[in-house]
Order: C-alpha cells, then structure tokens, then sequence
C-alpha cells in the first residue's frame, strides 16, 4: 500500500537574511514539499509573507507563507535544475524582502 509521502524543507529569515536550513532528498514517491519559515521578531510588522520561486527564464511563482507554512507546487520540486527563492512581507504599501538563495531538489536513486 502506497501512501503520500511529503517532506518539509526548512528556512530561516533573520531581517533580510534567508537561510536554508534544510532541504532533504526526495524519493520516487514525494508527492508534496512544505516549506516552514521560521522570522525573526523584525518581520511582526508584516503581516502578509509571501515565498518567492522562481528559475532562469521562468516566470515566479509567489505563494502566501500562513504561519510561515506553504506548499511548495510540484512544478517547483519535481524539477532538478537550481531555483531562487526569496521571501516578501508586506504591511499595506510597506514591503521588506529578503536576499534570494538558489537551492536544488534532488531525488536520490
């Protein structure tokens, strides 16, 4: 009996800095990434985060971050070639962002 397996992918912002803190193999059968966020008190004054991701010459794809939690889609993690991600918050008119990583999904064999 199969089941869905999902796997988390863990990040850090403290102000603008983005850390990745990890970011497992996946499997044949990963069917689903969350990404969990962990902010350091500066972001309290944004209470909309959104995570950006994005690969050369492919449009980004912004995904709202509740409770610093989002669903990775799988045309993200499906895909082995190098991504940036970075993350937004925004307060009315006010935005903060982070600096952009650039990571890379990869299923082991």
């Amino acid at each position: 009996m199969n089941t869905v397996k999902t796997i988390s992918m863990t990040a850090n912002v403290r102000g603008q800095q983005l850390s990745l803190q990890s970011l497992p193999l996946l499997s044949e059968d990963t069917e689903g990434v969350t990404l969990q966020v962990q902010f350091s008190s500066r972001w309290e004054a944004f209470p909309e985060k959104y995570a950006t991701f994005w690969r050369d010459g492919d449009q980004p794809v912004a995904l709202p971050l509740v409770e610093g939690t989002a669903e990775v889609p799988p045309s993200v993690f499906k895909d082995e070639t190098p991504f940036y991600l970075h993350i937004t918050g925004r307060n009315g008119k006010k935005r903060f962002f982070t600096h952009q990583i650039c990571g890379r999904f990869v299923t082991r064999e």
